[in-house]
């Protein structure tokens, strides 16, 4: 073939090109090898994604990532945020210049490679600040990461002896939470970075509620047509805003709305669902029918994980779903069943949520014949929802924040735990599913001690070594959960093999904990002390077993070797009878079953009754009689021993005028009082009005308080007792020589009598010395003035 191949405008047309022998068409090309091309530009590419001095994700390309994880991730998926400081960085810089600078953030870099997954997103973000994005991560096992970087960032070797230290801020994104986007939860972590660094910074801080920082649509603009027909004539969305606007009822504005949606959509049924993704269930909370229409969801139902993603991932642009009744092979049997209830042929399923919550959706149902729905219609159903949702959240916003929960956090910031009202919320104990669960209760004790020892800060530490352990121990268990109550109190919940020895198990760990700290501060005793309760079947209150576990805990005195008890059927007895005694006084007091006696008080030198002392016992309807010592140091506690006190007073002052009106000799009584009232100045008062009521002069009464509660509210006592006097009543230290012993309380404080204490006598009767010293006494306080009392030498 002769040509010229100075150009392809003269090679004939590739069509019409045919081998000569066989007539096949022939095509004429080349191939060339672009691999190292593309190599080459990915390499480009990526390193146009990367910090260049630290090789990590720069802010643009890591925003990018966890933007695109967060809006595909789903309701089962977790994930967690950190913001990392290094502390006084510039410092670095100006003391040893920035290539030692560069150098640092490098290894710091290198570190987060070396603790973190492939799968998370490492980034810098600007200057000495990193964002770590960690994906499908549990709560406790957030909580350890952020622990083991800040303690990892020492290791980084600076100049000298200069140490590497950050400070850290964190945000949880848990289950069913979605909606977030990457500035929300950075906005949240920062501010958890910015109170470590107010703590003294080489820490990490939890965001203790994701609301703190959260973008909010605008609300859209609400017309106000007149309310009659026009509702089914008007546009839809506005017709829905002005319904909630104008009626005051919420109740009443959904189920007409869902009135209106049902007549302008022919439906025949239309259902508001509630879905909790964790637990797996479902229910209903509105429903409208058309005559004729059966309900739906009468009772909730569950669901199986797997159809309720299908569901999901379904979803279209609009939040929306069309199901059709001859093509649901995708689903199983149950679920086919479950989301085409009562003779629905179509149904338009819409997405529910609140604050990024998946909490469920609003079926639209169609019986009788498919429908199909165009992209407008599902546009509508969609914006119909949303409106829907918004204000469901806003009635439950107004109804909890009437019980003052609406800002409840949701971690703790110390600790990182789940916060104690979140710990009651996940801690769902049912019908017997948590049988093979312990509840364990723990505290330090006198850890208001070591905070007066070794400060706060310490303290602190202390209590962040504490959950890094427990933490560490538990994080694979998937059904554990670990809360920092207040202070130094600590819940954990978790499983345990029927033949476990939980209080074993529990009493070598603290007894290790208290081990490893007496290295620290040997010269303070740290004794873990807890309480268990192992969750019986038929158990339905998480907060009847949190109970029992605390008391449980609080059983154990510091005089006891055993830190560590199980809440058996005795100490539910006891339980029991307490909270009887601490919820029962009213009813106690209205039927008459406090009875005050008398002990009398005699003079040895007249031979005769002097005067006497009220005693208080409590007769209960199933006759047993409870002695002072079983009710008096629980109402100490909730402060209802006021208001008993003065019913004890009540009762000696009508006795009293009693025996005047009867002509009967008047002798002095003396009545017990908490050192409580001591704070209070209408105190004396309030005595004098009793007094006066029952026609009882005030020398014929005498208040009488510990040398112990003295002591301890010296000052007060002190005002009281002198206004007491100044009224005409008499005073007396009771229990002298049990407590204190301390003899210028004697002295200064306005005060009549003075009581030995009954042990305090028998004690000194052992030995001569004793006798003697007991002589001594009485007779130095009888030449001080004072009347003396000896207790119990009947």
């Amino acid at each position: 073939m002769k040509g010229d191949r100075s150009g392809a405008g003269n090679m004939p047309d590739a069509s019409e090109m045919r081998d000569e022998k066989t007539g096949a068409r022939i095509l004429l090309g080349y191939s060339k090898d672009i691999s190292a091309d593309k190599r080459r530009e990915e390499i480009l590419e990526e390193q146009a994604r990367r910090d260049p001095l630290t090789r990590l994700y720069n802010h643009f390309s890591g925003k990018e990532l966890i933007n695109d994880y967060l809006m595909n991730k789903t309701p089962y998926s977790t994930c967690g945020l950190m913001v990392i400081d290094i502390d006084c960085f510039k410092n670095i810089n100006d003391m040893y210049g920035h290539l030692v600078g560069d150098r640092v953030l490098g290894e710091v870099a290198a570190l987060f490679v070396e603790l973190f997954d492939e799968k998370d997103v490492l980034m810098r973000s600007g200057g000495d600040e990193f964002v770590v994005f960690l994906k499908d991560i549990s709560h406790l096992s957030l909580v350890k990461k952020a622990d083991q970087l800040v303690s990892a960032v020492h290791t980084v070797e600076v100049e000298g002896n200069y140490v590497l230290t950050c400070s850290v801020g964190v945000c949880f994104l848990e289950e069913n939470l979605s909606g977030y986007t990457y500035e929300q939860m950075f906005e949240n972590a920062d501010w958890a970075l910015y109170r470590a660094k107010e703590n003294g910074k080489n820490g990490c801080v939890f965001c203790d509620n994701l609301q703190r920082f959260h973008f909010a649509e605008e609300d859209a603009e609400r017309s106000h047509p007149e309310i009659d027909i026009r509702y089914l004539h008007n546009d839809v969305i506005s017709t829905a805003f002005e319904i909630f606007d104008k009626m005051n009822s919420f109740d009443a504005a959904l189920r007409l709305l869902l009135e209106v949606i049902g007549i302008r959509f022919q439906l025949d049924r239309i259902t508001v669902i509630r879905t909790d993704v964790k637990a797996q269930e479902t229910g209903r909370q509105y429903m409208w029918r058309s005559p004729g229409t059966p309900e739906m969801l009468e009772e909730p139902a569950s669901f199986e994980k797997e159809d309720f993603l299908t569901l999901f991932h379904s979803y279209d642009e609009y939040g929306t779903t069309v199901l059709q009744f001859d093509n649901m092979n995708m689903y199983s049997e149950g679920a086919r069943r479950l989301l085409m209830q009562g003779e629905a042929k179509t149904v338009v399923y819409a997405a529910m949520y609140c604050e990024g919550k998946y909490n469920g959706a609003i079926s639209y149902v169609v019986r009788g014949n498919k429908r199909f729905w165009s992209k407008t219609e599902r546009s509508q159903f969609g914006e119909l929802t949303k409106i829907i949702s918004a204000h469901l959240a806003k009635n439950k916003a107004m109804n909890a924040s009437y019980q003052g929960v609406t800002a409840a956090p949701e971690y703790d910031a110390l600790t990182g735990l789940l916060a104690f009202s979140r710990f009651r919320e996940e801690l769902i104990i049912v019908g017997g599913d948590a049988t093979s669960h312990a509840i364990i209760y723990t505290d330090f004790e006198n850890f208001k001690y070591f905070n007066q020892r070794k400060g706060y800060g310490a303290g602190d530490q202390l209590l962040k070594k504490f959950t890094q352990i427990v933490t560490e121990v538990n994080e694979n268990e998937a059904d554990a959960y670990f809360t920092r109550v207040v202070a130094d109190q600590f819940i954990l919940f978790k499983r345990f093999g029927a033949e476990e020895d939980i209080a074993a198990i529990v009493r070598t760990a603290n007894e290790e904990f208290s081990r490893m700290y007496a290295e620290v501060y040997p010269d303070v005793k740290l004794r873990l002390r807890s309480g268990i309760y192992r969750i019986p079947e038929g158990c339905t209150s998480a907060a009847v077993a949190i109970d029992a576990a605390n008391f449980a805990r609080q059983q154990v005195k510091s005089y006891m070797s055993e830190s560590v008890l199980l809440y058996d059927k005795e100490m539910e007895k006891r339980q029991t009878l307490e909270n009887e005694i601490v919820y029962g006084m009213e009813e106690a007091i209205a039927k008459g079953q406090f009875e005050v006696w008398l002990q009398p008080r005699f003079s040895l030198t007249e031979r005769k009754v002097v005067g006497a002392e009220a005693l208080l016992r409590w007769q209960r309807d199933d006759g047993i009689r409870l002695y002072p010592d079983s009710f008096i140091p629980l109402y100490e506690k909730n402060g209802k021993i006021v208001d008993l006190d003065f019913y004890v007073f009540e009762q000696v002052a009508a006795y009293l005028g009693e025996r005047k009106r009867k002509g009967k000799k008047e002798i002095p009584i003396s009545v017990n009082a908490s050192i409580m009232h001591a704070a209070d100045k209408e105190t004396a008062r309030r005595y004098l009005e009793i007094l006066e009521r029952n026609g009882v002069a005030p020398q014929l009464a005498e208040i009488e308080l510990t040398e112990t509660a003295t002591v301890s509210d010296y000052t007060n006592v002190k005002e009281l007792f002198q206004s007491l006097q100044e009224a005409g009543m008499r005073t007396a230290l009771d229990d002298f020589g049990a407590g204190y012993s301390i003899l210028n309380t004697v002295i200064d404080i306005p005060i009549d009598t003075v009581k030995l204490d009954m042990a305090f006598i028998n004690v000194c009767e052992t030995t001569e010395r004793g006798i003697f010293f007991l002589k001594q006494i009485v007779k130095l306080v009888d030449g001080l003035g004072y009347h003396v009392v000896c207790e119990g030498v009947e």
